[in-house]
């Protein structure tokens, strides 16, 4: 495989990897911010999943959000950072055929 080809399945993959965390995380964060419910998976408690509000759990509710937050936010840099590549890719084939000319 060339470099350039790698370059390009490489921001593929980022850009289809930045895209499921905007789509997943994204849903989670527009449910809370309609309903201002969080579905919490407890680790080591023995209740059950269920959904929470803030005044229920404040401190798991938050943290969620937070994971939630950073989910999202990291989904964002990787569309980002592959559509930057692409980018870039394309500026360096431009030259390319540029000078061919």
């Amino acid at each position: 495989m060339s470099p350039r080809t790698a370059v390009i399945v490489g921001s593929i993959i980022c850009l289809g990897a930045g895209a499921a965390m905007i789509a997943y995380f994204g849903s989670i964060l527009y449910h809370w911010h309609a309903t201002g419910d969080v579905w919490l998976q407890p680790m080591r408690s023995p209740t059950p999943a269920h959904y929470a509000r803030y005044s229920d759990d404040g401190f798991n509710v938050a943290f969620t959000l937070g994971l939630d937050w950073l989910g999202f936010t990291l989904g964002v840099f990787a569309v980002f950072g592959g559509l930057g590549c692409v980018f870039l890719l394309m500026k360096s084939v431009f030259r390319f055929i540029q000078r061919a000319d």
